[in-house]
């Protein structure tokens, strides 16, 4: 990340690495630190680019965590992605692909 800098000429290449250090998180069972990370590489990314693909990932993160954790955070996390997806149908976006 640290080669990325603050600003990634290509954000989008930042947010997925984010993706893979929140899952890592999440299999370490450090479910408010997974899910804040991944709620903050989707929020850090223009909207335009919160593509489907960024959405799924960041949904994986929270169904790693096991079900009796999904509170919290994990609960922001989930209802942000679900806003992400709403907006994105609404500007038409490929985000909008997903379920």
């Amino acid at each position: 990340m640290r080669l990325y800098g603050a600003a990634p000429a290509v954000p989008i290449d930042a947010a997925l690495i984010a993706l893979d250090r929140s899952m890592c998180l999440a299999q370490d069972r450090r479910a408010t630190e997974a899910a804040v990370t991944a709620r903050d590489a989707v929020a850090d990314l223009p909207e335009t680019q919160r593509t489907e693909i960024i959405l799924t990932r960041a949904t994986d993160v929270a169904t790693a965590i096991p079900d009796e954790s999904r509170r919290g955070e994990v609960a922001v996390l989930t209802d942000y992605v679900r806003a992400c997806r709403e907006s994105a149908r609404r500007l038409g976006t490929t985000a909008a692909l997903g379920p």
